[in-house]
């Protein structure tokens, strides 16, 4: 009896663990909202500023005659004298270099890209040579 008795319970318990064990049916989970895409407003870029482009003025017609160029750097050192030439270009001055040589020595000329009358380029001459430090004096010569 005892024999049976061990066998019923043993059976119980394994048909109990068997039950157990097995999954248990979840209900199935509440459908969540989904959220409504916000596209955001595009942020404007800050523009950078832009220079204002210098537009040159159109060279007066002179008569070669009676024209005149205004030289406002003469000096023995050529890369000086680029580097005028780049400073004025950095302003909106065009420029131009030409050489020449005097008593045995090479001068290197920075001339304005332009004609003027002879009253013209001194007046001129004398004002770029109160507004900028590096002309300490110009030189007004007739075109050949």
């Amino acid at each position: 009896m005892m024999k049976r008795m061990l066998l019923i319970v043993l059976c119980g318990m394994i048909i109990l663990v068997a039950f157990s064990c097995g999954k248990k049916e979840q209900p199935a989970p509440e459908p969540q909202p989904v959220p409504e895409e916000v596209t955001p407003e595009p942020v404007p870029q800050p523009q950078p500023e832009v220079a204002p482009v210098v537009k040159p003025e159109p060279k007066p017609v002179y008569d070669t005659a009676v024209a005149y160029e205004l030289q406002i750097v003469s000096l023995q050192d050529e890369a000086r004298v680029k580097l005028e030439q780049e400073i004025f270009a950095n302003r909106g001055i065009a420029t131009k270099i030409s050489s020449v040589v005097k008593n045995g020595k090479t001068f290197y000329r920075l001339r304005l890209d332009r004609l003027f009358s002879q009253g013209d380029a001194i007046a001129l001459g004398e004002q770029m040579k109160a507004k900028y430090g590096s002309i300490t004096e110009y030189w007004v010569e007739k075109v050949k």
